[in-house]
């Protein structure tokens, strides 16, 4: 395996230090130069300290940001769990609503067929009640008709009977 690492000189406090790294040099100077201020801020906050304690408590400090950062972090991506969360919301919520439309298409469909299907069913309900009137009118005639019928049928009997009498009395007179 191939040993890409490069030597990196920096300067932090006037003195140089060869960092060997496969970082960008540019991105290693930086570090560095982050360093050096934050050790020269603190030496310039608190005088009295000498150059070591002044390096451990910029260490220390750097050590909190790098916690606090990483607190951060924890919490961004705690954040970006649950924006995945809420996007899964977000899409079974547009998921209902899309069903919710299709839903409500069907609803408009099928109450556009209850209705059109109820106005056949007056229209039905109307010629029933025609068929009703003109069976009752029928009716009403057949038993008129009936009756007359029963009347011609003892008329005729009558008149059979009188026929007879008739020709009884015309055989008679002829004897």
């Amino acid at each position: 395996m191939e040993d890409n690492r490069k030597k990196v000189p920096v300067t932090i406090l006037g003195s140089t230090y060869n960092i060997l790294t496969d970082e960008d040099p540019a991105r290693v100077g930086d570090i560095a130069g982050y360093v050096d201020r934050t050790i020269k801020e603190t030496k310039a906050a608190a005088p009295q300290l000498s150059v070591m304690q002044a390096a451990v408590l910029s260490l220390m400090n750097l050590a909190e940001e790098k916690y606090s950062m990483q607190d951060i972090i924890d919490e961004m991506r705690d954040r970006e769990a649950d924006f995945e969360k809420n996007l899964e919301s977000v899409k079974e919520a547009e998921e209902l609503k899309l069903e919710l439309a299709n839903c409500e298409n069907r609803m408009k469909t099928l109450k556009a067929r209850a209705d059109k299907l109820q106005a056949e069913n007056l229209e039905l309900r109307d010629m029933l009640d025609e068929y009703k009137d003109k069976y009752n009118a029928l009716r009403t005639e057949y038993e008129l008709n009936k009756r007359t019928l029963n009347d011609l049928q003892n008329k005729f009997l009558e008149n059979q009977i009188e026929l007879v009498k008739a020709k009884k009395s015309l055989i008679e007179a002829e004897d």
